[in-house]
């Protein structure tokens, strides 16, 4: 009786995730009905976490060749490690009570566990002003082989960069975009910044640097879309040397990130080598974490497809992730490596806090993510550095607030963003760069370890917020057949590349959420270079507001022809523009003409300015 009433309570959850749904070791099909249960596979706490797996791994064999959903109706230890769990990515667990602790990346979805429906518009309308300025702007993309024209896909056409430029041209009706891919497959960041280890055909010079190519097609948008490669080898710093290249060209683009998905646990290519173990599935999250925090401190925009994989498959969300108070520490300090945390939040009062002493907190599993807090003359100085650069330090602030024994420091890491009080009152909140993925809490003196100011410390922590999850690896990447060839019927490769259904799932929701429709945006660049014999009055100014240019400011011109300074690039017409204004000769004034060309030259064309030439109210379109 407990049995069938737990189903039923049950069975409305199991229909909306599994009925339908084609398990990818089988063509059966989930039918909702009669889930199979892990206490009658003798999966509890009284079996051995080894027992446990093997009876686990039997249990998710006939769930699957049944089409049937798992439900989890008694605590369990599950040693994943020494007995991998390969296929658990291809059922669907329910919690009817138990949990099973160790299962990695695979929890028990619990009733009442919130939607994974949770993609948003990740637009930073301030990082795409090129891309709105620009009348007919190029497109580029360049990364990894997810981002080639169709990796193991039934068409090339079928793909992630094609997806992409459909909603790109819908979106910008009338307006003429062309899109370069200039993706390479099995590259990685640290590639990206050098070149690539494979020349494709249009890589014809291979002394070139790979990032030449690309500056060479004049992007007016530049999509980065690296990770899937990077593993746990993931090199922030070649990310920041990437984007100070990009920013010291003499036309920057707009970027945009794509995070990176993760790849297959139910792979058995290679017996799952690279791609299984929880370190490649973490540094997979590493990568795409260190993204999505650099893209949101910079101010770029992002195709967020790790958040959108991991809701799916893992029904994981690494925003906004729930705390729970973990522990109270009676110490000093905290480095415990048994709390394993993504977001967290601490608070305990001063007890000591000498002068020039500096206190490290760890925000990223990165060697480097660490916000430094300094007793700096009996007042708090803060400073962030990151992986991605182990020298110049990316926030720093000397704030006025004290530091007083006695006084509770409450610190906050959550969604990327690092707050601290004093007390009641907010001292600093600041966004972070830090890289993705778990890691143990520590904040500790840098100069003596294991102590620190506090007279304790009470932790609250999260890892992610549990939603329920809808996809299994084979729905996202196609079946497995121990190969990496193209599965049929469904495309993909099983392991890393694309299914149709995958590119549905998870790629074409975060594009269409996507704005990619045009904005009107205003810039403003004073003019500080002129010509010999011509001299600024009053300040230079030139404004673009859409395609409408325009200037003030007053000069005079000793020499009545010749060019009197040069525009900018992204404020010259496309054609020769023709412009009156009025100059002041004698104390009269006098008609002018201004000769504007498409190489941003400004010449007096007709007139004289020796006296004082007005360059307010002239505007042209572009």
């Amino acid at each position: 009786m407990k049995r069938r009433a737990l189903f039923k309570s049950l069975i409305g959850l199991v229909a909306v995730t599994a009925t339908g749904a084609k398990a990818g070791y089988s063509k059966r099909k989930s039918n909702g009905i009669m889930p199979l249960y892990t206490s009658s596979y003798n999966i509890n706490y009284s079996s051995s976490a080894r027992d446990n797996a093997i009876n686990l791994n039997k249990l998710i064999d006939n769930a699957i060749a049944q089409g049937r959903a798992i439900i989890v109706d008694e605590d369990a230890i599950i040693d994943d490690v020494n007995i991998p769990v390969r296929k658990k990515t291809e059922v669907f667990f329910y919690c009817g009570g138990g949990q099973l602790k160790g299962l990695y990346r695979r929890e028990s979805i619990p009733l009442g566990a919130p939607t994974n429906v949770r993609v948003s518009n990740g637009l930073c309308q301030s990082g795409m002003t090129q891309f709105y300025l620009a009348k007919e702007p190029n497109v580029v993309i360049m990364g990894d082989s997810i981002s080639t024209d169709g990796p193991n896909a039934l068409s090339n056409a079928d793909s992630m960069v094609s997806i992409i430029t459909r909603k790109i041209v819908s979106d910008n009706n009338g307006r003429k975009i062309t899109v370069t891919n200039r993706a390479i497959g099995g590259q990685t960041w640290l590639n990206a910044n050098t070149k690539p280890t494979g020349f494709p055909l249009w890589y014809e010079d291979t002394s070139k640097n790979w990032l030449d190519y690309v500056r060479n097609d004049s992007p007016d948008l530049l999509i980065l879309a690296f990770g899937m490669n990077d593993a746990n080898g993931f090199n922030a710093g070649a990310l920041h040397a990437v984007v100070n290249k990009i920013n010291e060209w003499d036309k920057v683009p707009s970027l945009l990130f794509i995070t990176n998905p993760v790849p297959a646990i139910s792979t058995t290519w290679c017996n799952g080598s690279g791609f299984y173990a929880t370190i490649y599935q973490e540094g997979r999250d590493w990568a795409a974490g260190y993204a999505r925090s650099y893209a949101k401190f910079y101010g770029y925009s992002i195709l967020d497809i790790n958040r959108q994989f991991c809701l799916l498959r893992d029904g994981r969300d690494y925003i906004g992730i729930p705390l729970a108070q973990k522990n109270i520490y009676k110490q000093s300090y905290i480095k415990d490596t048994s709390l394993i945390v993504r977001d967290f939040s601490l608070k305990g009062d001063i007890a000591s806090w000498p002068i020039n002493k500096t206190l490290a907190v760890k925000v990223g599993i990165g060697e480097l993510d660490i916000v430094y807090l300094t007793n700096s003359e009996g007042k708090l100085k803060i400073t962030a550095f990151c992986e991605g650069d182990h020298i110049n330090a990316y926030y720093t602030v000397q704030t006025s607030a004290l530091i007083v024994p006695g006084t509770m420091m409450d610190i906050s890491v959550q969604d990327n963003v690092f707050t601290l009080f004093a007390g009641k009152n907010k001292v600093i909140s600041f966004n972070l760069i830090r890289t993705g993925g778990e890691m143990p809490i520590s904040v500790e003196y840098t100069d003596v370890p294991n102590s620190g100011p506090f007279a304790s410390i009470i932790v609250c922590a999260g890892n992610f917020l549990q939603c329920v999850y809808t996809a299994r690896d084979s729905d996202i990447w196609g079946h497995d057949d121990g190969t990496a060839n193209t599965k049929l019927p469904e495309g993909g490769n099983g392991i890393n590349h694309y299914s149709s259904k995958g590119l549905a799932l998870i790629v074409e929701p975060v594009v269409e959420a996507f704005d990619w429709r045009p904005k009107s945006v205003e810039i403003s660049t004073p003019i500080n270079g002129f010509s010999v014999g011509v001299a600024a009055q009053s300040p230079v100014l030139v404004t673009r507001k859409g395609n409408i240019v325009s200037l003030v400011g007053r000069l005079s011109c000793s020499n009545n022809s010749g060019v009197l300074f040069t525009l900018p690039a992204e404020y010259r017409p496309s054609a020769q523009k023709i412009v009156t204004t009025a100059s002041i000769e004698s104390d009269v004034w006098k008609l002018c003409m201004l000769d504007i060309e498409p190489d941003g030259t400004v010449h007096l064309g007709f007139g004289s300015a020796s006296a004082m030439l007005s360059l307010d109210g002239v505007s042209f379109e572009i």
